[in-house]
């Protein structure tokens, strides 16, 4: 089976493989795999350069992009601009790509998929035109049929089987058609709509993922944190990166451990933190 043409080249271009478009190795949702049972691969776009953030705030300084290990970071970093700038030059080309190494890895056992790694697109906005090359090869890696046509990129993880889910500073997310499509998202803490997030979390029955300032990774999370007056009972959102089995009956702030930045400082740290 020949690999679609458009998609071929757009991969010797940017020097893409079945290893690199999205990532296994993430250390927040290997747990993923283990705890929840729901295995998940993830997109890594480039945050800064690209507009792929409109809503960054306080996290900006603090932000995991340029975490982990050293010795990977270049290039770990040069992939992510090569994603983004395939995303931005090449758009339905790479999201064909997307599509395709989707369904590599469902082939593998995958069950869920972050496309916001590092990033904060709207993916129940965008659009992916699948040829019929492309689906022929798609169904070829995985056994999942999709038509040729126009479809929503999460349609697209849906029919693969896969289920999606997100994490959000944006309020102008179209939360609605995110719900109705079955694309998970979880608010996000420490960006430009702080002042609002909760209301819109209390809007569409959303829960609210924040950083704690001061919890060490052995230690229990609050069970509950005070916010404008108002207590929120917490989830611990270290345990497992999974959210769509999170529970929504009402506003919960998902807890997260602080993770260690670059340039980290305490008053960058507390900042950033909701407590």
């Amino acid at each position: 089976m020949r690999f679609p043409a458009n998609v071929s080249k757009l991969r010797k271009e940017y020097g893409f493989n079945s290893g690199n478009v999205f990532t296994t190795t993430n250390p927040k949702t290997e747990k993923n795999g283990k705890v929840s049972d729901m295995p998940t691969i993830v997109l890594h776009l480039e945050p800064i350069n690209h507009g792929v953030c409109p809503a960054a705030g306080s996290c900006a300084a603090l932000c995991l992009n340029k975490a982990g290990n050293p010795v990977y970071l270049n290039n770990k970093l040069s992939r992510r601009q090569k994603r983004s700038m395939a995303f931005v030059s090449h758009r339905n080309a790479f999201l064909e790509l997307v599509v395709i190494e989707a369904a590599r890895n469902v082939a593998k056992g995958y069950k869920g998929v972050r496309l916001n790694g590092t990033s904060d697109n709207a993916w129940e906005r965008e659009q992916v035109i699948i040829s019929q090359e492309t689906s022929d090869y798609v169904m070829y890696l995985s056994g999942r049929y999709i038509q040729p046509g126009a479809y929503s990129v999460i349609v697209a993880m849906l029919r693969l089987g896969l289920l999606p889910y997100d994490y959000t500073k944006r309020i102008d997310r179209d939360f609605d058609t995110a719900r109705y499509l079955g694309y998970h998202l979880t608010l996000s803490w420490g960006g430009k709509h702080d002042g609002v997030i909760f209301d819109v979390a209390e809007r569409y029955g959303l829960n609210v993922a924040a950083p704690v300032y001061g919890i060490k990774k052995s230690a229990k999370l609050p069970d509950t944190i005070t916010h404008n007056g108002k207590v929120y009972n917490t989830i611990d959102g270290d345990i497992t990166d999974f959210r769509k089995q999170d529970p929504c009956d009402k506003v919960y702030i998902v807890g997260l451990r602080l993770k260690k930045t670059p340039n980290q400082t305490e008053e960058l740290a507390k900042r950033f933190c909701i407590a």
